[in-house]
């Protein structure tokens, strides 16, 4: 939690120094000539159909170095190909410096909506995001307070973007209930050893209603674990290069999520 506190002063401090070269008016034109958000979870499906969102994000070795060369634009078409029908970029700056301008890359290159996977902290870094073409983004309800969140999730509406508003237990879920969000992300990552934790989806799955669509928001990382959310009824799915590289693996994760559903509906 120390490190995360530094993580997000350290943003603020970065968002606060970009505010003041280029003000919100300046950032507001430009999200304004942007094309309009393609729509990302518009509907509530039930599971019926689960959207398949691909991350690009740069690989991190254990002591927190940068690894092999990376092209996000290039990974992006990849997942495309594969398969992925949105694709989620991780584009926190502490990380990586370049994010913002990947994500614009990004964004005319891909023809599905692009999503912003990161801290976004206040109404500027989201209107930043729009600049950048983004036509999603997370919010995290672990670093925002409650009315932050609301505020965000209104500045997303205005802007026309889909707030994906994540959580990991039942405070931060109550808190994202009150505002009625467009989706919930379920963080299923063991704080701990961040090892992927599905047994949070489910059991944090059925607090909530059936108008409001549903996610993961890890990288599922096996076909043990699509299997496992599957039968959640989600709404879509996280996953990266290493489960989708290929149009044969992104058929085959379309073909496991369609039977599961199919199972689950003639019951």
């Amino acid at each position: 939690m120390a490190m995360l506190k530094q993580i997000i002063e350290s943003k603020l401090r970065d968002i606060e120094d970009r505010q003041a070269r280029r003000p919100m008016e300046a950032i507001r034109a430009l999200a304004e000539m942007q094309a309009r958000p393609q729509p990302v979870l518009n509907t509530v499906t039930g599971g019926q159909k689960v959207l398949i969102i691909g991350q690009v994000r740069q690989s991190l070795s254990d002591t927190g170095a940068l690894t092999d060369a990376y092209d996000p634009v290039s990974l992006g078409l990849w997942l495309v190909q594969a398969g992925a029908e949105a694709i989620a970029l991780f584009t926190d700056d502490i990380v990586y410096e370049h994010g913002l301008d990947d994500l614009t890359l990004l964004t005319r290159a891909i023809s599905v909506p692009g999503i912003v996977q990161d801290y976004v902290l206040n109404e500027y870094h989201l209107v930043e995001a729009r600049a950048a073409g983004a036509s999603g983004l997370f919010l995290s309800t672990a670093v925002l307070p409650p009315k932050e969140v609301r505020n965000l999730i209104s500045a997303a509406t205005r802007n026309r973007m889909t707030a994906i508003v994540e959580v990991h237990n039942e405070e931060q879920l109550k808190v994202a209930l009150a505002y009625s969000p467009h989706v919930i992300g379920i963080g299923n990552r063991d704080p701990e050893n961040h090892t992927l934790d599905l047994e949070n989806v489910h059991r944090l799955r059925r607090f909530i209603p059936s108008h409001i669509r549903v996610m993961p928001t890890g990288a599922l990382q096996t076909w043990q674990d699509v299997a496992v959310v599957a039968n959640l009824r989600v709404d879509a799915v996280l996953v990266g290069k290493e489960l989708i590289s290929s149009p044969a693996d992104g058929a085959k994760l379309r073909d496991a999520l369609n039977r599961s559903n199919e199972t689950m509906n003639s019951l």
